[in-house]
């Protein structure tokens, strides 16, 4: 069965010996249902120049010029 082959790189006593997660997504068993090849997801930089987001952060007893320094 074509599945064996992923839970046989998942199921692992050490997960140092493990194989990598872009060999695990690119496996066909996990993108069978999938129109687009599966992505490790990636999360995306805070925007602390929003002024909305800044001020959010002051009122949660940040400084300004805590925020700005980051």
């Amino acid at each position: 069965m074509k599945y064996e082959n992923l839970l046989k790189k998942l199921i692992i006593f050490n997960p140092i010996k493990g194989s990598p997660l872009d060999e695990i997504i690119n496996d066909s068993w996990m993108n069978m249902s999938h129109e687009e090849e599966l992505m490790p997801y990636t999360e995306l930089l805070p925007d602390y120049k929003d002024p909305g987001q800044t001020q959010l952060m002051v009122s949660m007893g940040y400084t300004w010029e805590g925020i700005h320094d980051l």
